[in-house]
């Protein structure tokens, strides 16, 4: 599959057969993950150990219980794990958060998202799982899982075999607004 046809096919994809991916899978993200443009350095994490995912899904759903709002709300919905209880997690993470390392997560998380659509696997772009990694969770979880304790946890990537194609996932916030001056 090429590029332009796995951005045309690109869904949000929440509900994973708990199937771990292959090896070979994983090592095509994690080359995909290492060939996207960025400025500066890059540390990604990848966790496949169920426990550990289901504890830092949680952490971060505690969280946002703490918060008003619509991520109040979300959290508050029957059955939600942020992580979606899916078997691989790529985390992104960075030393500090600026607007370079905001782009530089941004464009791992496309890579990766577009290398999984082309090999057949599902995946989700996910923002809240930052909040495991803040606040009363932030030393215990990067302790957890390695990660140095000046890094901050940008977003993260979930992937596993799609547990059902629905044609009518959700595919983004909508067209964008193009201003194209010639």
């Amino acid at each position: 599959m090429d590029v332009l046809q796995a951005i045309e096919i690109r869904s949000s994809i929440r509900s994973s057969k708990q199937e771990q991916i292959s090896d070979e899978e994983l090592n095509i993200l994690i080359k995909a993950a290492d060939r996207a443009p960025r400025n500066g350095s890059l540390h990604l994490t990848v966790l496949q150990n169920r426990e550990i995912i289901a504890k830092i899904s949680e952490d971060a759903k505690q969280a946002m219980l703490s918060e008003g709002g619509w991520v109040r709300s979300r959290a508050s919905e029957k059955g939600y794990q942020p992580l979606y209880n899916a078997p691989t997690v790529f985390l992104i993470t960075d030393y500090g958060i600026n607007k370079y390392s905001l782009l530089t997560a941004g464009l791992t998380a496309q890579n990766i998202i577009m290398a999984a659509t082309a090999i057949g696997l599902g995946s989700c772009f996910i923002t809240s799982v930052s909040r495991a990694f803040d606040g009363k969770y932030c030393v215990e979880n990067k302790k957890l899982i390695n990660i140095p304790s000046e890094q901050e946890v940008i977003c993260a990537v979930v992937v596993g075999y799609p547990a059902e194609v629905d044609e009518h996932q959700f595919k983004g916030a909508g067209k964008a607004i193009v201003n194209h001056i010639k």
